[in-house]
């Protein structure tokens, strides 16, 4: 999904009415990654393997969100020191390095008995310099309040990533991110490319681009949308 932002890649078109998912950047990217995994250089594990993994030193690298630096930091801390920050790799030598991966959204719900502390909560968190800077330090959130990124803490090197300053450095990368575009169908998309991608994985299609006509079948059946 990363390598696949990364490249300009997306399931749908920008209006949003076809299917785009077999196009040659997505072929590019899903070929990409059954390189990788035929070398032998990346596997895949759930969640808490994953931070396990982190702790006992048995991975090199995590290709993940900005805000994955949080989850390092507070479930690894005695690996202090031994980690950096790194742009992406890149299919080519001059090719684009960044990549967006995640998001949340916040609601405060009708039954509700604290609707207006909950929205006070909410404005000091994300409309706030200082509520999202807290967020930074103490769980790794990356800011979505503009003004935040040129807060002093941005820029400081931090003592777990042997002082490089990694929040000048993610943060850095956002023009350079290839807006995410979503729909209405996005989890339907997801599921089908996923699926799709375990069987190319697993030697069940000839190549990238038969995987990718057949998740786009899928992807049309499921949402009556035509292929681009």
């Amino acid at each position: 999904r990363m390598i696949s932002n990364e490249q300009g890649c997306a399931y749908f078109a920008e209006d949003g009415q076809s299917i785009t998912v077999a196009e040659p950047k997505c072929v590019d990217a899903m070929t990409k990654v059954k390189e990788m995994k035929d070398a032998g250089i990346v596997s895949s594990a759930d969640w808490s393997t994953k931070i396990t993994n982190n702790t006992a030193g048995t991975v090199a690298t995590q290709v993940y969100g900005g805000w994955y630096e949080g989850t390092i930091r507070t479930e690894s801390p005695k690996e202090s020191g031994k980690w950096g920050v790194y742009l992406m790799p890149s299919l080519t030598a001059d090719g684009p390095r960044a990549a967006n991966l995640g998001g949340s959204s916040l609601a405060i719900t009708s039954v509700s008995k604290n609707k207006e502390a909950a929205y006070a909560y909410l404005k000091y968190t994300l409309e706030t310099n200082d509520g999202q800077i807290t967020m930074l330090k103490d769980f790794g959130l990356v800011p979505s309040l503009v003004s935040a990124l040129d807060d002093p803490y941005v820029a400081q090197g931090q003592d777990y990533w042997g002082g490089q300053p990694v929040w000048k450095d993610i943060l850095s990368t956002l023009p350079k991110v290839v807006p995410s575009r979503g729909t209405q169908f996005q989890s339907d998309a997801e599921i089908i490319v996923r699926a799709v991608q375990t069987k190319y994985l697993a030697n069940g299609y000839p190549d990238a681009k038969a995987a990718l006509d057949d998740a786009a079948k899928q992807i049309a059946a499921a949402t009556g949308l035509p292929v681009k």
